[in-house]
C-alpha cells in the first residue's frame, strides 16, 4: 500500500495544489467584483493604505490562486496568499472565535507548504 501511495503522491500533490488554488481565488474574485466595499471594509480595520492594500489583497487571493492551481510561479504567489491570510486570520479575524479564524490559517499554513515544495511534478513551472 505503501508503494501505491507513494506513485500516486504526484496525483495527490496536483489535486491538493488545484484545489486550494481554486479555493483560494474564490475569495478574491468577489472582492475584485465589489472593490470599493472592500477597500471601505479594508479601511475600517484599520489597514493602511487601504486604496493599495485592498487591490493587492483581492489580487493576492484570485491570481494567486489561479497562479497556483496551474502551477506556476507558485512559490512567489503563496508569498503573497501567505501574507494576506495572517491578515485575515490576525487582524479581520481578532476578535472572533478560533473558529473563524480557523480558514485563514489552514490557508496560510497551506501557503507554507507550496512555497516550501514548490508547484509539484504537474505543473506549468514543471517543479519538482
Amino acid at each position: 500500500l505503501e508503494n501505491v501511495i507513494k506513485k500516486l503522491s504526484p496525483i495527490f500533490f496536483l489535486v491538493a495544489r488545484v484545489t486550494f488554488g481554486v479555493f483560494i481565488a474564490t475569495h478574491g474574485y468577489p472582492k475584485l467584483m465589489n472593490m470599493g466595499d472592500f477597500i471601505s471594509k479594508v479601511d475600517s480595520l484599520g489597514f493602511p493604505l487601504p486604496m493599495v492594500m485592498g487591490p493587492i489583497a483581492a489580487l493576492s487571493e484570485l491570481l494567486g490562486g489561479i497562479l497556483v492551481a496551474v502551477g506556476y510561479k507558485t512559490r512567489l504567489a503563496c508569498v503573497f496568499i501567505l501574507f494576506t491570510m495572517l491578515g485575515a486570520a490576525l487582524v479581520v479575524h481578532a476578535a472572533d472565535p478560533f473558529q473563524k479564524k480557523e480558514f485563514a490559517l489552514l490557508y496560510a499554513i497551506l501557503s507554507l507548504v507550496f512555497m516550501a515544495k514548490g508547484s509539484g511534478r504537474f505543473s506549468l513551472d514543471r517543479d519538482q
